[in-house]
């Protein structure tokens, strides 16, 4: 049951690379989702997310996604995305993400988010970075 818990969110949290910001309901909607998400990824319990535990949800994630096993992730795979965000997640161009692609992204997004600089992402620090994605698509 939890590993099935772990590859849902993971999926989620996979499918957000891509997924379209949006506002309203849609909005606290994913506020829910993304805090579903971090219990799941926060492994041990203790309140944050560890760059291990980002690695690790990651892996689940896209371990999950990849429905054909060949360790990339093509936009039939990723069910609801936006081209514009696969696009820049994939830097060599080449139609599908790696491994190496997703999780560069993944490492940005822990350093982006992680506003007090202590390596970990507290629930607020990403709540807070998903809230800031709504308002930037909003202007």
């Amino acid at each position: 049951m939890q590993l099935n818990k772990v590859l849902l969110a993971s999926a989620l949290a996979m499918l957000w690379i891509g997924a379209p910001v949006q506002s309203g309901q849609a909005a606290e909607d994913q506020k829910k989702a993304s805090a579903f998400a971090f219990d799941v990824a926060d492994l041990d319990g203790d309140g944050v997310i560890s760059e291990a535990e980002l690695a690790y949800d990651t892996a689940a994630g896209f371990a999950g996604l990849d429905t054909d096993g060949n360790e990339q992730l093509v936009p039939g795979e990723l069910q609801a995305h936006d081209a514009a965000a696969f696009g820049r997640v994939d830097t060599n161009n080449d139609g599908s993400l790696s491994w190496s692609e997703v999780i560069k992204v993944k490492l940005k997004v822990l350093e982006d988010a992680d506003t007090n600089g202590d390596g970990v992402l507290s629930k607020e620090e990403v709540l807070n970075y998903d809230a800031s994605r709504y308002r930037r698509a909003g202007s």
